[in-house]
Parts: structure tokens; C-alpha cells; sequence
């Protein structure tokens, strides 16, 4: 009679281990949830893309360790159109043309812009920003792929350039 009893018992804990593991998505389904959950935000990848036109080699630079960012937002859409489909779809970007991409989640406007920012990419830009943002907030997006939560007339500042910041590899150290 104990015989039975374990023998179900081990069986329950043999289906139950079954269930839970066999639930879980594979390793490199974990880092691809983990890499997506960065991009939430139409902001963020928009930002990221901006960044990465500006450090892009199939471009020239603009001057000594200078570079530059989109013209307009053709310019840039084309060019997050160019990237492959997989790493669009890591981002959680169904298309590049999507007109949604250049609008924020929160407020439903379309982004305000900064285009044509030159410099180095070793300084931290703010590149994008809410129209009207949420209570008196508007988020603004940087080029090192951060963002924050300002007051409207602070926003301001940031897209005119007065936040940018550049990287100093001696304070690094």
C-alpha cells in the first residue's frame, strides 16, 4: 500500500516539475523579452536610432571626431527602414513607415524633434521630446538612450541644447 502512495506522489512531482519548466520560455527567449522591455517606449527607439545615425560609418563625418543626425525625419525613418527586420522586431517595432513610431504613448502627439544636432557622439544630447507631455510633465528622450520627466519650460532647454552633455573619459577613471 505505501508502495502506491510514493509511487503517486513521485509521479505528482514528476508532472509537476513537467508543468512549471516546460512553461518557461527557452535562455534566449529571456534576453530577447529583457532587450525588448528596454524599447517600450516609441521615445527610446526613436532616440536609439537617432544615436546610432549619428555614429553610423556609412556616412561621412561632419568635422574633426564630428557627426551628425538626421536631416528630418525622412532621413531618419529611411534609415531605421534600412535595418534589418529581426532587429526591428527585437525592438518591438512592427514598421519603420508606422506613424505611431514617432508618437508618444502618454500624451498621443507626435514627438517634437530635434534634427540636424552635430557634434561628437561622445556627448549625450536630447533628441527628442512630448509635445504636451502628462500633469505639467513632458519626458524628453537623449541620444545615450536615457530619459527624464521635466517641467514644460525646462523641456524647452533641452531641445535648444542647454542639457547636452559631453563625456569626459578623465572623470571616468
Amino acid at each position: 500500500m505505501a508502495y502506491r502512495y510514493s509511487r503517486a506522489g513521485f509521479v505528482a512531482v514528476v508532472v509537476a516539475i513537467g508543468l512549471v519548466t516546460g512553461c518557461q520560455p527557452s535562455p534566449q527567449q529571456q534576453v530577447k523579452d529583457a532587450y525588448r522591455a528596454g524599447f517600450r517606449e516609441n521615445g527610446r527607439r526613436v532616440a536609439v536610432f537617432y544615436a546610432t545615425f549619428m555614429g553610423s560609418p556609412k556616412k561621412p563625418v561632419s568635422g574633426p571626431n564630428g557627426f551628425s543626425g538626421p536631416k528630418d525625419e525622412a532621413e531618419l525613418r529611411k534609415f531605421i527602414a534600412a535595418s534589418s527586420p529581426e532587429a526591428l522586431e527585437d525592438m518591438g517595432i512592427k514598421s519603420a513607415e508606422a506613424p505611431e513610431l514617432f508618437t508618444s504613448e502618454r500624451d498621443g502627439q507626435p514627438f517634437r524633434v530635434r534634427y540636424g544636432i552635430t557634434g561628437p557622439t561622445t556627448t549625450s544630447y536630447a533628441v527628442l521630446c512630448e509635445a504636451k507631455g502628462v500633469n505639467g510633465r513632458v519626458k524628453v528622450f537623449k541620444s545615450d538612450g536615457s530619459s527624464l520627466e521635466v517641467a514644460a519650460d525646462e523641456a524647452e532647454a533641452y531641445m535648444a541644447g542647454k542639457h547636452d552633455v559631453a563625456y569626459d573619459p578623465k572623470s571616468s577613471l
